[in-house]
């Protein structure tokens, strides 16, 4: 867990006590991540410095062990999808992968209720982001 959400996760979950369908998106970020099979804690953290402290995808590449992925070179069609109240990655800084995936040969950005890992496991997150994902897959 990171130490910011000592703190922050039960003020968050204080502050919105009266909030049902806010509480049941925690509830469902902590059982999807309870159970997630040898979750990579070291890779992950990598992951987060990489792209979030340093922001390196804003640029459009990143260098993971060794290996430098470079978006510019996607030709497929993607589907970026970015949570309302996704705090570690804001809608306005995923929206900037639209720019970087410039030869894609299409990009559809969407957004969804909830928050980092809430926008695929929270409550209303089968009738918005499952739906953006159904309707974007062949």
């Amino acid at each position: 867990m990171a130490y910011g959400l000592v703190i922050t996760k039960p003020y968050a979950i204080l502050s919105h006590l009266d909030d049902r369908d806010y509480l049941a998106q925690i509830e469902a970020v902590d059982h999807f991540t309870d159970n997630m099979i040898a979750y990579p804690g070291r890779t992950f953290g990598q992951l987060y410095h990489r792209l979030f402290r340093a922001n390196d995808l804003a640029e459009g590449e990143v260098d993971l062990g060794g290996r430098t992925i470079r978006l510019a070179e996607v030709k497929v069609p993607v589907l970026v999808v970015a949570g309302r109240d996704d705090t570690i990655a804001p809608a306005r800084a995923v929206r900037k992968l639209v720019d970087v995936l410039e030869n894609a040969s299409s990009v559809r950005f969407e957004t969804a209720p909830g928050g980092h890992l809430g926008v695929l496991t929270g409550r209303r997150a089968r009738t918005t982001t499952w739906t953006h994902l159904d309707a974007f897959l062949p």
